[in-house]
């Protein structure tokens, strides 16, 4: 992590579609700030997996919603990369 993406650090449970909306809306918003990058799209029926890295650092950070499993749906830094 740097200090640029330090504010992405933080995991974030998704309670509902709304919630997962307003998390891609920000994170697009860092792509048009150069912040993040797009990285992988993933999109089905219920399902969602999006994939940004930090710009500076190559961090990982993963937004998902319909995952089916434990972690849930949220966004979350992706460790040890």
């Amino acid at each position: 992590m740097c200090a640029q993406c330090d504010a992405w650090h933080d995991s974030v449970r998704l309670p509902d579609a709304a919630a997962h909306a307003a998390a891609l809306t920000r994170a697009n918003g860092a792509v048009v700030a150069d912040e993040l990058e797009l990285v992988e799209a993933a999109t089905t029926p219920g399902r969602a997996r999006h994939v940004f890295a930090c710009t500076q650092c190559g961090q990982l950070f993963i937004l998902e919603l319909g995952g089916c499993h434990v972690l849930g749906d949220q966004w979350r830094p992706l460790h040890g990369n």
